[in-house]
């Protein structure tokens, strides 16, 4: 199986097991021909199944709206799990899925192990299977109730 999909300045596309996996180098600015080669190469490991997506894209720059719309058209894919290690990936993610509104579950990780927990287990073992693009796994903190007097 060919692992690589672009140059090394873009980044990769593989199968991890039963997953797609996409690596996105950081500080990468994703071009529309770098997305459509992405699902071009999706589309060739897959194989006309639908398989579970993982997106690991700490620290990229960002997408170009071009970018995204691709990224919103059919994707051989079930739940994606996008992978980043701060807020603004966290950002990124949230203006993509409002914007694009993904046919399939999207959320975000900061951990590729919950990631991959949420991507592999059947749908709704998951606590976490329901909730909507952008919402922390974490409850909120109840908010406090005022004290008297204050």
């Amino acid at each position: 199986m060919r692992q690589g999909l672009h140059d090394d300045h873009l980044g990769a596309v593989d199968l991890y097991g039963r997953v797609l996996r996409v690596r996105w180098s950081p500080g990468l600015l994703i071009s529309e021909a770098a997305a459509r080669a992405t699902l071009t190469r999706a589309r060739e490991l897959t194989n006309g199944q639908e398989l579970p997506i993982l997106v690991e894209m700490t620290g990229i720059k960002g997408l170009t709206p071009q970018a995204g719309s691709v990224f919103a058209t059919e994707w051989p894919h079930g739940r994606t799990a996008i992978v980043g290690d701060s807020p603004v990936d966290e950002v990124i993610v949230v203006f993509y899925t409002a914007r694009h509104k993904p046919a399939t579950p999207t959320r975000f990780f900061s951990s590729i192990n919950e990631a991959l927990t949420w991507l592999t287990e059947p749908a709704g073992q998951h606590a976490s299977a329901a909730m909507q693009p952008g919402q922390d796994q974490k409850k909120a903190p109840h908010p406090r109730k005022p004290r008297p007097g204050r």
